[in-house]
């Protein structure tokens, strides 16, 4: 999905976490999350702001959570989402997703506005800081 492996995808991120509990909410702006672990959204810790975020785990968004989350959603797991709950831009999942809602709306809305303005501001000249290439001199 993002044309590198998850280690380079790891050091090109503002946050690279193994726990959940270091989880920033909200998400700050424009900002890619790496989260190698699953994890579970309350009303303590909501998925909300802007930005790409990736769960090398299972996620759950849990009912009352009142999650509001913007930009790419990607889940190397299973996804559960709860009312009341809503992601704007897109969603992908390797695993089972199962969206509910009961007395209020589980929502995800695709919206291309919110993707390509992400690749454009978090796609464009971002620097890996675990990926290391020799220099060569006959290279330029």
């Amino acid at each position: 999905v993002f044309g590198v492996s998850l280690p380079e995808l790891r050091g090109m991120a503002d946050s690279a976490l193994t726990d959940p509990a270091a989880f920033p909410s909200p998400v700050p702006k424009d900002s890619l999350i790496v989260l190698d672990s699953s994890i579970t959204f309350t009303s303590a810790q909501p998925l909300s702001g802007t930005g790409i975020v990736v769960i090398n785990g299972d996620c759950t968004i849990s009912p009352a959570s009142y999650s509001a989350f913007s930009g790419l959603l990607y889940v190397r797991g299973a996804l559960t989402l709860r009312e009341p709950s809503e992601i704007q831009g897109t969603v992908v999942v390797t695993g089972a997703v199962t969206v509910t809602g009961g007395s209020d709306f589980a929502t995800i809305t695709f919206d291309d506005g919110i993707v390509n303005r992400l690749r454009q501001t978090l796609g464009t000249y971002r620097q890996s800081t675990g990926v290391m290439r020799p220099y060569r001199a006959d290279e330029r």
